[in-house]
């Protein structure tokens, strides 16, 4: 298994970046005014499920399978094995659009060129994730994502 020194600071940005797309409003941040598209919810199970589907198709990845969790903890992706799809494993509370994305990211990593040799949560999964935010319209999201993604560690707090 690959190290992944990045996770926490990926979390850490999402977590910040999810903060401000749910505020509704421009939010200062530094100094400086942030507005980003607002968070969405999926309503169900099927509802993020297709959204996986539809996008994996638009991107040409092989589909992903959506299901609810056992655990509460956290969200999961698992790459295919043998027949089994690939699989994104949604806790409840991982209906944000956000969270889907982050786990759509790690499918979309494991299908880029290096990616499977590379830490969970580094540069090729967050350019996956910023790919993704701006695929599916979001280009204010991935703007400030991708800002947030390049600073120095100590500038990144929650």
């Amino acid at each position: 298994m690959v190290a992944d020194p990045d996770a926490d600071r990926v979390y850490l940005c999402e977590d910040r970046l999810q903060r401000w797309a749910r505020a509704g409003t421009a939010v200062l941040v530094d100094g400086r005014l942030v507005s980003v598209e607002a968070e969405h919810d999926f309503a169900d199970l099927a509802a993020a499920a297709l959204f996986c589907t539809l996008t994996c198709l638009e991107l040409g990845l092989p589909p992903v399978r959506v299901r609810q969790r056992r655990g509460e903890r956290q969200s999961h992706y698992q790459p295919a094995r043998g027949a089994d799809p690939a699989e994104i494993a949604l806790a409840s509370w991982g209906a944000a659009r956000l969270v889907v994305l982050h786990e759509l990211a790690h499918h979309l990593a494991h299908h880029t060129p290096g990616g499977v040799e590379q830490p969970a949560h580094g540069p090729v999964f967050r350019a996956a994730l910023v790919r993704l935010l701006r695929h599916v319209d979001l280009p204010r999201q991935a703007a400030e994502l991708q800002r947030l993604f390049d600073q120095p560690d100590q500038e990144v707090t929650p």
